[in-house]
């Protein structure tokens, strides 16, 4: 008996040894809810520094509305608008707000073509005249063979200044219209050799999608991208809805409501619509390893990779399907600019951060705001913008020097000019009869004028490289437009003050007598 009882008290010894041991284990330690406070209360100071530098920065940029979406490690941190939807109107932006994203639609567009391949419908390898049979381009002056690989990477040969080229259009064929503006495009470079971005490589890539899947690109998209992914608000088409926000251009250093033309036609490369909390999701699904709606990590993998059988671009990175990689995929980046609009997405696979900046101007802070923001989360120091790294509002001051000193010019000449018109009423400015000397005179200040107006148009043709003037204007901020246009002012009043000193001439006698007088 004793001997059992002993053994019993062993074993319940030992359990009730083993149980203790445990609920040590499960519970959880005394430093562990402190570390984890800690933990949030300095993200939530992070979370507060970068809204308090988004403000700084729109602030400093003339930017009107921002939309700012955030997640780290499969959670969203961050979802909020900033400023106004619409300036005029006053209407704030929220994370609901829809916004163009410009070039960074691409990403979309690229993930498709993966798809269409993955089932099946596509191949990468395949020359884009296997699905538009009448796209042909030359290099060189001889017929070019381009792949769909090649539009994806940018190294199509296709110039970038065929972004000029797209037409304006709401049409239902404007993708068609679109593509065929290239017909018999003339190269740039051999394609496969070298990089050279170019937007519309991806209205190509729209329109194949369109042959491969025998649907309309938006459907297509909105059913086999949009919704499997749960962006509900995230269309592939021009959208007048209630939370779509005005878009916006600088005219000197204001902002204001512009409403450009619409391109249809560039919707795979540059015309997708989505708001802060679509794009949350976005990310979410670019870093984490699940599949939704038959589109899986493999897709995702496919699409960050790289080309790097080229050179890599000017700073230093490799363009994938619709993503800039940086630093061997530190960090997986793209920036988007359209008339009215802009935005920046970031993707920081070893943080497991993504980082997205809409905006409802034309602005080049995108980047320098998204990379901003992953510093200040990440524990560094982070510096405001200066205006002048963004180009539009540098633009936007030159325009406005321009067309001041045009400005002070008219207003010197009318006074010149006006001057000598009350000289001819009061008949101290007689007119001479016509010789050839007159004719000389006027011809060389017509001439001077000419050759001053010819090389004006040349600087700019060359500042603009040799874009449409037609695009320039739709794209610039608007006070562009009168810095250009404000030069024929002083050109005319030129000529025309031109034309009084050389036709009238100041009779000297009725000076001389009014000064005795």
């Amino acid at each position: 008996m004793s001997s059992s009882w002993k053994r019993r008290g062993k074993q319940l010894m030992t359990a009730v040894i083993i149980s203790f041991v445990s609920l040590l284990l499960l519970m959880p330690s005394h430093a562990d809810p402190a570390a984890q406070a800690g933990d949030e209360h300095a993200q939530e100071q992070r979370l507060a520094a970068i809204k308090q530098y988004v403000h700084a920065q729109m602030l400093a940029s003339n930017i009107p509305g921002l939309s700012l979406a955030m997640v780290h490690k499969g959670k969203i941190v961050l979802e909020e608008g900033f400023g106004y939807a619409d300036l005029g109107a006053q209407k704030p932006v929220t994370s609901r707000t829809l916004f163009e994203l410009g070039s960074t639609s691409k990403a979309f567009t690229g993930l498709a073509v993966h798809l269409l391949e993955e089932k099946g419908l596509l191949r990468r390898s395949d020359p884009i005249t296997s699905y538009i049979p009448w796209l042909r381009m030359t290099y060189n002056g001889k017929p070019a063979i381009i792949t769909l690989h090649q539009l994806l990477h940018h190294t199509s040969g296709i110039p970038f200044e065929s972004i000029g080229r797209i037409p304006a259009s709401e049409a239902e064929t404007a993708m068609e219209q679109t593509v065929r503006a290239l017909v018999d495009q003339p190269l740039a470079r051999l394609p496969g050799s070298s990089f050279e971005y170019a937007t519309i490589n991806y209205d190509v890539l729209g329109f194949i999608i369109e042959k491969a899947s025998g649907l309309p690109y938006e459907q297509f998209m909105r059913q086999s991208v949009f919704e499997p992914l749960g962006m509900t608000s995230t269309v592939a088409a021009t959208v007048y809805a209630q939370d779509m926000a005005a878009g916006h251009k600088v005219f000197f250093g204001r902002q204001l409501n512009y409403q450009p033309p619409i391109y249809r036609g560039n919707t795979p490369a540059g015309y997708i619509v989505s708001s802060a909390r679509d794009m949350a999701r976005w990310m979410l699904f670019q870093l984490q390893d699940i599949t939704l709606g038959g589109i899986g990590p493999s897709l995702i993998t496919a699409s960050h990779e790289p080309d790097r059988t080229v050179a890599p671009d000017g700073d230093g990175s490799y363009y994938a399907s619709g993503w800039s990689v940086y630093r061997d995929k530190q960090e997986i980046s793209h920036a988007g600019n359209n008339p009215a609009f802009s935005s920046f997405v970031a993707l920081y696979p070893a943080a497991r951060t993504g980082i997205a900046v809409l905006m409802n101007t034309n602005s080049e802070q995108g980047a320098h705001m998204g990379r901003a923001i992953m510093d200040i989360w990440s524990g560094k120091h982070a510096e405001l913008a200066d205006r002048s790294t963004n180009g539009f509002l540098f633009v936007d001051q030159v325009a406005m020097w321009i067309t001041g000193l045009w400005g002070g010019l008219s207003l010197v000449l009318l006074f010149l000019t006006g001057k000598g018109l009350i000289d001819i009423r009061n008949r101290r400015r007689r007119r001479v009869p016509y010789n050839r000397k007159q004719g000389f005179l006027l011809g060389m200040h017509g001439l001077f004028v000419v050759i001053l107006g010819i090389t004006y148009i040349l600087l700019l043709h060359q500042l603009t490289r040799g874009l449409p003037w037609e695009f320039v204007i739709v794209w610039s901020p608007a006070s562009l437009a009168w810095a250009a246009y404000g030069s024929m002012v002083p050109g005319v009043l030129y000529l025309l003050y031109a034309f009084l000193l050389v036709t009238f001439r100041r009779d000297n006698s009725i000076i001389t007598k009014t000064m005795q007088d």
